[in-house]
């Protein structure tokens, strides 16, 4: 009570159920896996307390900025002493004994997450409708999934109580030894949930086996563990091993892994494994364990093939400036492996730092965002950067962040309310981050954006780019721009080289993996791109533009059921209509390819003028293809950067218009 009036002290949660991350598209595997385990660690509290939650469904669990998993509504919830929670809860997720009428327990919500794991893992937002009895969705798990993932999932589904686990604890001990499992190693973890289209592939084509003595020393550096109490220092804990990653990258002559296949790994996951998926030598672990005022960081570094210890050191520092001695422990721990694997090679400066905590949190938070890679993404990448420059305006990193996103979230997505102002952000927020940060790789790959798309500065983003990889060789970021800007210009062996490399340092990103598909298809080898399009997929299995690239190598090979099927499963509505409107024509169903163009037309043409013009130039009809190529040009529309080599231009470039638009672009001659 307050002032005699009763009131509600509630926890503010930021970020969004299952639900509505399902409406985005499938979770990655391993995330939904992971995402079950947190939901099953809540049920092993709540049951231990006799409470039974009552009404577990994809709307009742949300996933926080920071990954943390929170159970919500528990509106339905009973003790379990009381012996009386029959009926209610949200349908297709009520466990069968419960839609009979009869007393529910914990093997009740051992089902009810069952249901969920399906869900998240068939990327749907309802489960199929059954009878009470029916065993369908437990057959259905142990046909379409892993064997032993479908195992587990088939006998939490059963409808006898008495076949299921027969507790949270149970089902979470059975879902993380799957995770541990050597049997999976980490390579195909990411991987061997897939199930759309029949997509399930492998990463094999990684599998070098454990580096050979031979080879130049590797490291990744793995997510630092947070074992703070409350569990609340997961972004510093990050920023420990990003500013390690980022300072060992700049060490001569050491492989470093790149940070999206480093966060594919677990701590407590099969290390030999894992390194055999991203051909590495050894392995940088640690953790972050805050009590008081004080901050205990501990890093290990450990061999690949055995686990044997090769260093070890513990930090006990006051938290005064909690980013003070975060670089402090990065410097320390880089110099000591430094003399460790590679005595004797110099460091050069680690990345710009900030002395504001909070503005270190909101860049972390962006970058997380940034790596989901969606459109509603984009928009919450730029906020967040936006709100790290107001807590410091000299933070170069966040103004390089912001150049990208402020260019995905009003150009690149053909939003931009006023165009003119909206270039002016762009390359305003880039020339700061240079001019902040003239020793940060990242501002200069920032700056090279701009200068691509927006003032068609090749030359300056090619010495952007090159002094990018100067100052840090191993960023596979840098390389994937790279081999991209490459291809834009023409060089398209030397850009199938950089994306490869790109690859060899981020084995399981799947956006170096669809730059290289790219590249290739546009160099049309298109049984390659054909073969590392998927690998992509296997690792993000929404990445349109995989898919996308995926069904131009199959459409070009005259494949075109596949490539009709293909496109029709894409999430982006403009490649899904792009990809209908050429093969169907293909296929000589001129009406069907019409409707889709005129779909296509009315639903998307400001943001996808390019892809108007390549179904014209597909179709022969070169005076429409042109007329939507300038008006592409116009918009500054990201397409054009494909012009040089668009198999699905071929038909364009004997005609003048087409040398006109390559000199107005600034791009060689061909």
């Amino acid at each position: 009570m307050h002032e005699d009036q009763p009131y509600l002290v509630l926890e503010l949660l930021r970020g969004e159920t299952l639900d509505a991350r399902l409406a985005r598209g499938p979770l990655p595997p391993l995330e939904a896996l992971r995402v079950t385990v947190g939901v099953c660690r809540a049920l092993v509290h709540a049951h231990a307390a006799r409470v039974l939650h009552g009404d577990l469904s994809l709307t009742n669990v949300m996933v926080l900025e920071d990954g943390t998993v929170k159970v919500l509504d528990l509106g339905l919830s009973r003790l379990i002493a009381f012996n009386d929670l029959r009926g209610g809860g949200t349908p297709g997720f009520i466990a069968p004994e419960k839609l009979l009428g009869e007393i529910a327990d914990a093997r009740s919500e051992v089902f009810s997450t069952g249901v969920l794991l399906f869900c998240l893992l068939r990327g749907e937002r309802s489960p199929p409708r059954r009878e009470p009895l029916s065993s369908a969705l437990a057959d259905e798990a142990r046909r379409s999934l892993p064997r032993a993932l479908g195992a587990i999932v088939a006998r939490a589904l059963d409808p006898e109580p008495a076949r299921r686990q027969q507790s949270a604890r149970a089902l979470l001990d059975a879902l993380k030894h799957e995770l541990r499992s050597p049997k999976v190693p980490a390579r195909l973890k990411l991987v061997a949930l897939v199930l759309a289209a029949g997509l399930l592939v492998g990463l094999a084509f990684v599998a070098r086996g454990v580096a050979p003595r031979d080879a130049p020393p590797s490291v990744a550096v793995l997510p630092f563990l947070d074992l703070s109490a409350p569990q609340d220092q997961r972004y510093f804990a990050d920023g420990i091993a990003e500013e390690i990653r980022g300072a060992l990258a700049r060490v001569e002559g050491l492989r470093v892994i790149g940070r999206t296949s480093s966060l594919a790994v677990k701590q407590s996951e099969d290390l030999r494994g894992a390194a055999q998926a991203l051909g590495v030598s050894s392995f940088l672990e640690g953790s972050v364990r805050e009590e008081g005022n004080r901050v205990r960081i501990t890093a290990r570094l450990v061999a690949a093939a055995d686990g044997a210890n090769l260093w070890s050191q513990s930090f006990d520092r006051e938290l005064s400036s909690v980013l003070a001695v975060q670089e402090e422990i990065a410097q320390s721990v880089v110099a000591a492996l430094r003399i460790r694997l590679l005595p004797g090679r110099q460091l050069t400066a680690t990345a710009q730092q900030t002395a504001s905590p909070e503005a270190y949190n909101q860049f972390l938070l962006g970058r997380r965002f940034a790596e989901r890679g969606g459109p509603q993404e984009a928009r919450l990448v730029a906020a967040a950067f936006e709100r790290a420059l107001l807590l410091d305006p000299g933070y170069a990193p966040a103004w390089a962040g912001l150049s990208t996103a402020t260019f995905d979230v009003e150009i690149g997505s053909g939003n931009a309310a006023d165009l003119p102002e909206s270039r002016r952000k762009v390359i305003e927020a880039a020339e700061k981050a240079v001019a902040l940060g003239p020793d940060l790789p990242e501002a200069y790959v920032a700056r090279s954006v701009p200068r691509i798309l927006v003032t068609r500065d090749w030359a300056g983003a090619r010495s952007d780019l090159e002094r990018a990889l100067a100052l840090n060789p191993g960023s596979s970021t840098a390389w994937m721009r790279y081999a991209q800007l490459l291809a834009e210009l023409g060089s398209l062996g030397r850009s199938i080289g950089a994306a490869t490399k790109a690859t060899e340092l981020d084995p399981l990103s799947a956006q170096a993996f669809w730059v290289l598909a790219n590249s290739q298809l546009r160099d049309g080898r298109l049984v390659q791109a054909e073969a590392t399009a998927p690998r992509a997929l296997g690792v993000s299995p929404d990445h349109v533009r995989a898919q996308r690239d995926l069904g131009f190598a199959l459409l070009l090979q005259g494949r075109l059921p596949e490539a009709l099927a293909t496109f029709a499963h894409s999430r982006e509505e403009i490649w899904r209509l792009t990809g209908t409107a050429v093969t169907e024509h293909a296929l000589g169903h001129m009406r069907e390819s019409q409707a889709a163009l005129d779909a296509l037309i009315s639903r998307s043409a400001n943001a996808a003028a390019y892809q108007v013009a390549q179904v014209f130039a597909w179709r022969g009809d070169r005076d429409r293809a042109f007329e939507w190529l300038d008006k592409a040009y116009a918009g500054f529309d990201p397409g054009l950067n494909y012009l040089k080599n668009d198999p699905l231009l071929a038909r364009l470039r004997a005609d003048p218009r087409y040398a006109a638009l390559v000199g107005k672009l600034k791009l060689p001659p061909d």
